[in-house]
């Protein structure tokens, strides 16, 4: 699902926020999130925590701009964790 702009901005204004408080709340300048929102600017930042606010994952606001990014590594599933090594011999 790819959410448009008007969609966002919606979803932001029901959850309480706009773009002056998300500003505030990440220490940016509003031109910032903006710039985020419209898909002219890239922090990715920024972006995680407009996710959060509405309540998705980023590269479903912005899929051409974050679909390929590496995702967070889970606790206990680097390949040299115990459970995946393999025996000594």
């Amino acid at each position: 699902m790819h959410m448009d702009v008007i969609e966002l901005i919606y979803r932001l204004k029901r959850a309480g926020h706009t773009q002056v408080s998300l500003a505030q709340e990440l220490g940016v300048s509003r031109g910032v999130v903006n710039d985020v929102i419209h898909d002219r600017g890239a922090s990715l930042r920024v972006a995680s925590h407009i996710a959060a606010v509405v309540g998705v994952d980023v590269d479903q606001l912005w899929p051409d701009r974050y679909k390929d990014r590496p995702q967070p590594r889970h606790m206990g599933t680097r390949p040299d964790s115990k459970e995946e090594r393999q025996p000594e011999k």
